[in-house]
């Protein structure tokens, strides 16, 4: 028993002695390399391990002397768009002190863990030169790079033609972000002199992707026409600024009450032709035939008239039937209308010398049903008319000179057709002015 007691003293003894030996080497070790940097480690491609600071300073300053003035870095993107910087223009220069610096203070608290793997294991530690640039001078190069780099994003699209709908896919925008382009060089540009920094849109870091403010799932729903409406071209004067403001509603999407942006969810019909550079006169039949019939078509579609903005006619027009006319003005006689429906709808036009037709599209979902537009003129007055004698008309013949219009209270009604049964429902009644008829009359014999 003594015996086993003395073997186990002695291994105990041998232990502690090991410990003791192995710690007191550490610490020598670790005090010992006071002044020096870690073993294993490397400015970029330069070895300063176990250098001192002011060694490492000089062997730096060496390594960095011989970077030509020519040298650059060359900043790619996508593949296709390239840019070479010169680093004399950016006023790129080597900090060695703060490089030094950081190869000596590498994780200070945890540096006697990191000696003995350098010493035991050779594991390499690289860290990168500390660089000056000119901030100012490099942001002048971005700006020139970004007109290589930004493109505007497009809005999705949608078509109608000979009765089709196709729809367009939006595309992307890029957009190059300069203060985080210019952090991405400053840490990359020591370790990419003479080679290439990648500029990659999909980390969304240094170029940012720009979203259009229509995308394609925001024409879902947007699958059939669900109401149109025609009117005649009776004064051939109006033609142009039909076939203008036509021009100008083609395509454009009112979206429905659940879509964010403000833009997109009500129309103004004198805004539009504003946006496409069409001018107003004093007298704007032509524009107002257009607007009157997308008036019309609009009523067919079921959408409540309190949605709606209307300015009629004094008097009636000759275009559409007395109800369904919108007067437009520049200044007093706009046309709004917003969408309530849970879909978007979108407006196209149809014209040639005889008509104007203009289609709404939409979504012909449940409860859907075909409404048609009725008016009943419920009063009638006939025009007062003012003769005047010429003398250049033989005795008792007759030349109107302006035909007058009749006074007209009219009821519009929806009408459409459910379960078999029809519905007309009185929307709204409106009342126009008798216009005088002008009449010479040749003399009394």
């Amino acid at each position: 028993m003594l015996k086993h007691n003395k073997v186990y003293i002695i291994l105990m003894i041998l232990f502690f002695q090991s410990v003791l030996s192995i710690t007191l080497g550490l610490f020598s070790l670790h005090f010992s390399s006071k002044g020096h940097i870690l073993p294993n480690v490397y400015v970029s491609t330069l070895y300063v391990g176990n250098y001192t600071k002011s060694k490492a300073v000089s062997a730096i300053k060496e390594h960095y002397d011989k970077i030509s003035e020519d040298s650059g870095i060359l900043i790619k993107c996508d593949d296709d768009k390239e840019y070479r910087i010169k680093l004399s223009d950016i006023e790129f220069s080597i900090d060695c002190e703060a490089t030094a610096d950081e190869a000596y203070y590498i994780k200070e608290d945890n540096r006697l863990a990191r000696l003995i793997k350098g010493f035991f294991a050779n594991k390499k530690i690289t860290i990168y030169p500390v660089v000056k640039i000119n901030e100012e001078k490099l942001k002048k190069h971005l700006e020139e790079f970004a007109l290589l780099v930004d493109k505007a994003p497009v809005n999705a699209r949608i078509n109608f033609q000979n009765g089709e709908i196709s729809k367009i896919p939006h595309q992307l925008g890029m957009k190059l972000n300069i203060p985080n382009s210019i952090e991405k060089i400053k840490s990359e540009i020591g370790n990419n002199l003479n080679s290439t920094i990648e500029f990659n849109p999909e980390n969304n870091y240094e170029i940012n992707w720009i979203w259009p403010e229509l995308t394609l799932s925001d024409f879902n729903g947007i699958d059939s026409v669900i109401s149109s409406y025609s009117t005649p071209i009776t004064d051939f004067k109006d033609n142009k600024s039909i076939v203008q403001a036509a021009k100008a509603l083609n395509g454009f999407l009112v979206m429905g009450s659940d879509f964010n942006n403000r833009k997109y969810k009500e129309f103004s019909f004198v805004n539009r032709m504003k946006e496409k550079g069409i001018s107003f006169e004093k007298t704007n039949e032509g524009l107002s035939q257009v607007a009157s019939t997308l008036y019309a078509a609009l009523l067919k579609t079921g959408i409540d008239v309190d949605y709606i903005y209307r300015k009629k006619h004094n008097a009636i027009v000759e275009y559409i039937e007395p109800g369904l006319d919108v007067e437009i003005s520049e200044k007093e006689g706009d046309f709004t209308f917003k969408n309530p429906f849970d879909f978007p709808i979108a407006v196209f036009t149809e014209y040639d010398d005889r008509n104007i037709t203009v289609y709404i599209l939409g979504s012909k979902g449940n409860g859907y049903s075909k409404k048609e537009i009725e008016t009943r003129v419920v009063q009638k007055i006939e025009p007062p008319v003012l003769r005047t004698v010429n003398y250049d008309l033989k005795p008792l013949e007759e030349k109107v000179v302006i035909s007058g219009k009749p006074g007209i209270e009219v009821e519009v009604y929806r009408v459409s057709e459910e379960n078999g049964k029809i519905n007309s429902d009185l929307l709204y009644i409106d009342s126009y002015e008798a216009v005088e008829s002008i009449v010479q009359v040749g003399p009394k014999r």
